[in-house]
C-alpha cells in the first residue's frame, strides 16, 4: 500500500471517504466558510458534515462542497453511504428534529 495526502484533507476531521460515479463522498468538520461556528465540545472542532467533490479534483474543500438538499444539520451528519444503483444515500445523524435535540 502507498500511502499519500489528497488536496481535498483539511487540518481537521476527514474521514469515511467512499467513491461512487466519479464523485467522493466523505465527512467532514472542515466547515470554515460560516459567520456563526457551532463548535462541538469534546474536541473544539465544528460540528460534521457530509461533503462532496470530483474524484481528481485538485482544490480543497471547504463550505461549498457540502453535499446539496436536506443532509446537513446543524450537528453532526455522516459518514454516509449511497446505494450501488444511486437512488438511496443511508447516513448517521445526531438526534435533531423539528430545531430539538
Amino acid at each position: 500500500y502507498f500511502l499519500k495526502d489528497v488536496n481535498i484533507n483539511s487540518d481537521l476531521s476527514d474521514f469515511g471517504a467512499f467513491e461512487q460515479n466519479g464523485k467522493v463522498y466523505f465527512t467532514s468538520s472542515a466547515d470554515k466558510g460560516v459567520l456563526t461556528k457551532h463548535l462541538y465540545a469534546w474536541n473544539e472542532q465544528p460540528f460534521l458534515d457530509v461533503y462532496v467533490t470530483e474524484k481528481n479534483a485538485d482544490t480543497i474543500i471547504h463550505h461549498l462542497s457540502k453535499v446539496k438538499g436536506d443532509i446537513n444539520s446543524v450537528y453532526h451528519d455522516g459518514p454516509v453511504v449511497i446505494t450501488k444503483d444511486g437512488k438511496t444515500m443511508y447516513f448517521s445523524r445526531n438526534n435533531f428534529n423539528d430545531k430539538k435535540l
